[in-house]
């Protein structure tokens, strides 16, 4: 009977960190119910909370990471960081789960990129008490860069170089991975969220249509104008696609602290969308699920929140104003054949009503539903050769 230990963030209130352990989880049990699963995590109880899985829960290093770089102040401070956290895996739990494991799966993530440095942190150490046990490690449904500064680069490296298989879950993630290290060539497998099953968009009410938003991240500011157009800003712009489509707004939450504050950010998003389009009931946030109402369309810089649109069928706009965003959004719809549903600042806030409401207009669902069934299978497939045969 193999023994494989599962490195996630779940636990930590996010929707998107509980969805694709949920993911990996119901995979493997699927296709190997004898399985004996460990999964380390942010929160054992918060992650056991979100899921009925039977797998144990072990925290891992990243809560004790954070509020060791929370203590640290002044010059070396990333070093400082380090050295304190190595010597965290003699008398850890994590490390001691994994004692005798077959596989260490890095299952799923946003984190391995310069905006991530504790998540990274803490999967480097994970990777260098496998490699002091004996224990290989593989990853997939990782999204890899951009990176800013050495460090994260160097330890992402460290463990795409090391692991015995590597999937990741979109195009620009797989340039990135091999950009770093050029004798690595990951498959593109999609999201772990994927895996868990969801119930296609159920039609919207053509007299009752919504426009969700989840506002997480989005700025508040006004956009440089175009040429002779006026400043405009996002609230702008969900107010006119929200007019153009005659709907009501619906905001989502798929996170609350201590990850994301989304109810925060959907309130101070809202005091930017004029008061003449009717507001529906929220969509609070629920742990271990996203589930989004019927929609028309989706407006967003949430990268899973697009996820889940895009796989029930609904479409969704990107709004990418960093170069993470830029980074995982575009892989993200590139991955679905949807790469003009992506918004970057430059391309102005009229833009960005014309695109919402053509897509609203042509929502291709059955398109985006194939590709993510086409995605699930590939991971299926790629968990049963690299995962289940270790």
């Amino acid at each position: 009977m193999s023994r494989i230990v599962l490195a996630s963030l779940a636990g930590r209130n996010t929707s998107s960190d509980d969805l694709m352990l949920a993911g990996a989880l119901l995979a493997l049990e699927e296709a190997a119910p004898a399985v004996r699963i460990t999964s380390v995590v942010t929160d054992p109880h918060t992650a056991g909370a979100a899921s009925d899985a039977s797998t144990r829960y072990v925290e891992g290093p990243w809560r004790t990471l954070d509020r060791l770089s929370r203590s640290l102040v002044g010059p070396m401070r990333d070093r400082r960081l380090a050295r304190a956290a190595i010597g965290l895996a003699g008398s850890a739990q994590w490390a001691a789960a994994l004692a005798g494991a077959d596989l260490l799966l890095f299952a799923g993530g946003g984190y391995l990129n310069g905006n991530g440095a504790v998540p990274t942190l803490g999967a480097w150490l994970l990777a260098e008490s496998a490699s002091n046990q004996g224990v290989p490690w593989a990853v997939v449904g990782h999204s890899v860069g951009p990176f800013r500064e050495a460090a994260s680069s160097l330890r992402a490296k460290r463990i795409l170089e090391g692991a015995a298989a590597v999937a990741l879950r979109e195009p620009r993630s797989a340039w990135e991975a091999t950009s770093i290290l050029p004798g690595v060539r990951p498959q593109v497998t999609g999201d772990l969220s994927l895996l868990v099953p969801q119930q296609p968009a159920p039609p919207s009410d053509p007299e009752k249509p919504l426009l969700a938003v989840c506002a997480r991240g989005l700025p508040l500011r006004p956009f440089p104008p175009i040429i002779l157009e006026p400043e405009f800003t996002l609230g702008d712009a969900v107010t006119m696609v929200a007019r153009g489509l005659r709907a009501r707004v619906a905001f989502v939450e798929s996170a609350a602290p201590p990850a994301h504050d989304d109810r925060a950010a959907n309130e101070r998003f809202d005091r930017t969308v004029q008061p003449d389009v009717e507001r529906a009931d929220q969509v609070a946030f629920r742990a271990g699920g996203l589930e989004l109402p019927p929609v028309s369309l989706v407006v967003t810089g949430s990268y899973h929140v697009c996820l889940r649109a895009l796989a029930r069928g609904t479409p969704a706009i990107a709004i990418a104003t960093s170069e993470f965003s830029r980074h995982m959004l575009r892989g993200l719809f590139e991955l679905f054949g949807r790469a003009d549903w992506v918004w970057t600042p430059e391309l102005g806030i009229p833009d960005l009503v014309e695109m919402g409401l053509t897509a609203a207009g042509r929502p291709r669902s059955e398109e985006l539903r194939e590709v993510a069934a086409d995605l699930a299978d590939r991971q299926r497939g790629w968990l049963a050769r690299h995962a289940l045969t270790s």
